[in-house]
C-alpha cells in the first residue's frame, strides 16, 4: 500500500495532488489483493486519491424492499447504512438509475438534481448534512435492475465533482465491476486449514487454485489474464494444468470437481 502512495500522490502542505488515472494502473493495484477485505480498502483508498474523494463506500441497494449492504470508510458514522435505507425513495441519484436501468454511466448527484433542490430536501436534511457529504459521484460496478445495483459512491463537502472525475470513473469502471465480481463474497464451507490441506491432496499450486477461485465466480480466461496482469497463454496453461490434475475437461467439471474435494 505505501507503494501505491508514493505512485499516485503528489504535493504537500493543504492539499494532495492525484495522477491521471487508468484502469491499467488500477489493474497493478488488484494484481497484490488476496481477499475481499483487501480488494475493498484497496479500491477505496485508490478512489481517494484517483478522483480526490473524501469519503469513499462500496453499497449494495435494493428498494423493494429498501434494503442496503455496504462497506464504510472508517470515517463514516455506523449510522449511514440505515440513513441510506431510510432514504433511497427520495434519492435522485438512485432513482435515475433505477429509472434507466441500461445506462450505467458513472453520474453525479449534481446531473440529477440542483444543489438548491438538493439542500432544501430530505434526502439532505437527513443523509447528507449530517454526514458532511454535500456532493457524491456514482459507479455501478454490477448488475443493475429496477430496483437493485451495486455501486461505489464518492463523497466530498467543498466542490463538485469536475467533468475530467467523470471521465475518470468511466476509464476505472470496466476494471471496477471485473474486481467487484471477482472479489464477491462466497460462503465459507471450511476453514483455511481444511482447504490448504484438500489443495496439497490434489497436488494443486496456489496459483491454480487462484486461477481456480476465479473460475468458480464465472470470469473468463481474458478476464483473469487482466486482473492478475499476466499473459492470457500463462492462464490457459494454468487452466490445462488444473483441469489435468482434477480430471475435469472443462470449467464446469472443474469447479464442481472442486467444490466436491473442498478446494473452494
Amino acid at each position: 500500500m505505501n507503494t501505491f502512495f508514493r505512485v499516485w500522490t503528489t504535493g504537500c502542505g493543504e492539499g494532495i495532488v492525484a495522477r491521471e488515472a487508468t484502469a491499467v494502473e488500477l489493474s497493478y493495484v488488484a494484481s497484490e489483493m488476496l481477499d475481499r477485505a483487501a480488494y475493498l480498502a484497496s479500491v477505496s483508498a485508490y478512489l481517494h486519491h484517483a478522483i480526490a474523494g473524501d469519503v469513499v463506500g462500496w453499497n449494495a441497494i435494493d428498494a423493494d424492499p429498501p434494503r442496503v449492504e455496504g462497506w464504510r470508510d472508517p470515517r463514516q458514522s455506523d449510522e449511514w447504512d440505515r440513513l441510506v435505507t431510510a432514504t433511497i425513495d427520495v434519492n435522485p441519484l438512485i432513482d435515475s438509475y433505477f429509472q434507466a436501468p441500461n445506462d450505467v454511466a458513472p453520474r453525479r448527484m449534481s446531473d440529477c438534481v440542483s444543489d438548491r433542490e438538493l439542500r432544501s430536501s430530505r434526502l439532505y436534511r437527513e443523509l447528507f448534512g449530517p454526514m458532511g457529504a454535500n456532493y457524491q459521484l456514482s459507479i455501478i460496478v454490477g448488475k443493475l435492475t429496477a430496483s437493485a445495483g451495486k455501486a461505489w459512491a464518492i463523497n466530498r463537502s467543498g466542490r463538485d465533482f469536475t467533468d475530467n472525475d467523470l471521465d475518470t470513473a468511466r476509464r476505472l469502471q470496466p476494471m471496477l465491476a471485473l474486481l467487484d465480481r471477482a472479489y464477491q463474497p462466497h460462503p465459507v464451507v471450511q476453514g483455511a486449514v481444511g482447504r490448504d490441506e484438500a489443495r496439497c491432496r490434489a497436488g494443486l499450486t496456489l496459483r491454480e487454485v487462484d486461477m481456480l477461485e476465479l473460475l468458480s465466480r464465472g470470469l473468463s480466461a481474458q478476464q483473469i489474464a487482466s486482473l492478475r496482469r499476466i499473459a492470457l497463454g500463462t492462464v490457459r496453461k494454468h487452466l490445462q494444468n488444473l483441469y489435468e490434475k482434477l480430471d475435469s475437461h472443462d470449467r464446469v467439471l472443474a469447479v464442481n470437481k472442486a467444490r466436491t474435494l473442498g478446494l473452494l
